[in-house]
């Protein structure tokens, strides 16, 4: 977050400081040990001004940096960063010069029909954060009586339901007969055998393999698009998962480790960049793991897919193996298996096939 900064001690210990302006008084405080605590110290200070000030909020625009705060608290940092940004380029252009007394359920009605004259995909997600915005605007002296839930992508205006891209295994074991590198060897296959989420491989550490088990505990990503990385959770609660070391994914993971000319713990990520960054290692980009994958395409004369498509392509093979829904939800750390179906039910026309035998010839 831009009013958010970093700083070593002489121990090595980071902390966060906060510098950021408010009605044209400015704040610095330093000592913060994570990034939550100085987002909860912004957020108290925009609180406290609010609450201070007698003028009433006249123009939106004075709410735009507040929500914004709001949305870092309320959410993971990724989607945070996201959603500000759908903030700034759809919902804060018709808002902020409004006075917050004009705003009726005909302005909402007018946002809502500009949205869906909009020839994108991405309606959906924009409405979504408008109905944040309106609930945290009410808070502020918008009529209560207007409805978020009139905020919504007309059913005419549906996308065509998405499709995805896959590989089948015959596909991928020739894909994986171009790698000779061990590491982007293992790579894949976690990619595709587990259906991983790319965060969730460039979180793994040496200690989440185990004799017979793959822990799946955490996810990196670089942190708002920039070079500086960030460790969260998983996704939901259900990507807390775990898997039965296969022999495949045991054998190159070996093959991996005894490639490794540096010495490292059992705590330390797995997949580390080989150039160091400010004289330690960092886990490896996702941009170099593509730029990998296109290398070995173009070998195999093999069509690129997406990476996240791996993890469809995992999906999609087990399906056409006649796996239940229920435990390929499991398998890929769904939280529910209704989520399976509505994001693979378009991959898998051979199920569909073989209720044909049902009906009479």
């Amino acid at each position: 977050m831009k009013n958010i900064y970093s700083y070593k001690l002489a121990s090595g210990e980071r902390l966060y400081f906060v510098k950021f302006t408010i009605n044209g008084t400015d704040f610095f405080k330093r000592g913060f040990r994570t990034k939550k605590d100085a987002q909860a110290y912004i957020a108290q200070q925009y609180t406290l001004a609010n609450n201070k000030s007698k003028k009433r909020i006249r123009y939106l625009e004075e709410l735009d940096e507040p929500f914004i705060n709001y949305l870092y608290q309320k959410y993971k940092e990724a989607s945070a960063y996201r959603y500000s940004n759908v903030f700034k380029r759809y919902i804060q252009p018709f808002f902020s010069k409004l006075k917050i007394e004009s705003v009726n359920s005909f302005t909402i009605e007018s946002f809502n029909k500009k949205i869906n004259n909009l020839f994108i995909k991405s309606k959906k997600d924009i409405l979504f954060i408008a109905r944040i915005y309106i609930t945290f605007i009410k808070k502020y002296g918008l009529d209560t009586s207007i409805e978020e839930k009139s905020l919504y992508v007309f059913k005419s205006q549906f996308v065509e339901p998405k499709t995805y891209d896959y590989y089948t295994m015959e596909e991928f074991q020739f894909f994986l007969q171009q790698i000779e590198d061990p590491m982007f060897y293992l790579v894949f296959l976690l990619l595709f055998y587990y259906g991983l989420r790319i965060g969730e491989l460039r979180g793994l550490k040496h200690s989440d393999i185990t004799g017979d088990k793959v822990y799946i505990r955490r996810c990196v990503t670089n942190k708002n698009g920039r070079h500086e990385q960030t460790v969260t959770s998983v996704k939901t609660a259900a990507s807390n998962r775990d898997y039965p070391l296969l022999d495949a994914i045991k054998n190159a993971y070996q093959r991996y480790v005894a490639s490794l000319d540096y010495s490292y713990k059992k705590d330390d990520f797995i997949f580390l960049s080989s150039r160091l960054i400010k004289r330690e290692r960092k886990v490896i980009g996702e941009t170099t793991i593509k730029r990998a994958q296109i290398e070995y395409c173009d070998r195999a004369k093999l069509r690129v897919i997406k990476l996240h498509e791996f993890r469809h392509s995992c999906a999609t093979y087990l399906f056409n193996k006649g796996v239940e829904v229920e435990l390929v939800a499991a398998w890929l750390g769904h939280s529910d298996s209704s989520v399976t179906l509505r994001v693979y039910a378009h991959l898998i026309p051979s199920r569909k096939l073989k209720l044909v035998d049902f009906f009479p010839k």
